[in-house]
């Protein structure tokens, strides 16, 4: 046998890297999403698809409406990993214009047109709860003052 016809044969005989499955007909991946946003210009051309896959990992938090679908194209609510070597069994999926009924989705084309929009180093909302008690500290502060008029305010600042 010769060397060329050896470098062939173990060619062909090495295994092929396995392909990330598709998902169900009428889901779309987060890859296919970033260009119908941006083509149907519903986000700027800078969209990258890996920020729509850390927003469908963080669904739970921020309400995007995501399936996670295995290699045999059945359905999971979360991202499902393999135990043993940590690698994700599912793949996330979007459907556009959602589905109704008892297994439905909502519209992830609906989901980002009205989604909160946060600027730039801006916090997080408060929650009606922490904004409450607020409300309650600034009350009791203010009856606080007033209760120590003028003088006393004075000597407890100092």
């Amino acid at each position: 046998m010769t060397e060329e016809t050896q470098t062939q044969t173990q060619e062909q005989e090495a295994p092929k890297p396995q392909r990330k499955h598709k998902v169900p007909q009428g889901w779309i991946t987060p890859v296919e999403a970033t260009h119908m946003l941006v083509d149907g210009g519903l986000a700027k051309s800078t969209l990258n698809s890996a920020q729509l896959y850390i927003l469908s990992r963080n669904a739970t938090s921020n309400g995007m409406p995501v399936a996670h679908f295995d290699r045999e194209g059945k359905r999971y609510e979360e991202r499902q990993v393999d135990p043993v070597t940590g690698q994700a069994t599912t793949r996330p999926a979007l459907h556009w214009d959602g589905i109704e009924g008892e297994d439905g989705i909502g519209s992830f084309k609906d989901w980002w047109v009205n989604r909160p929009k946060r600027q730039p180093g801006q916090q997080k909302p408060a929650t009606p709860e922490a904004q409450a008690q607020d409300i309650v500290d600034e009350s009791v502060e203010e009856a606080e003052a007033e209760e120590l008029g003028g003088d006393e305010e004075l000597q407890e600042a100092e």
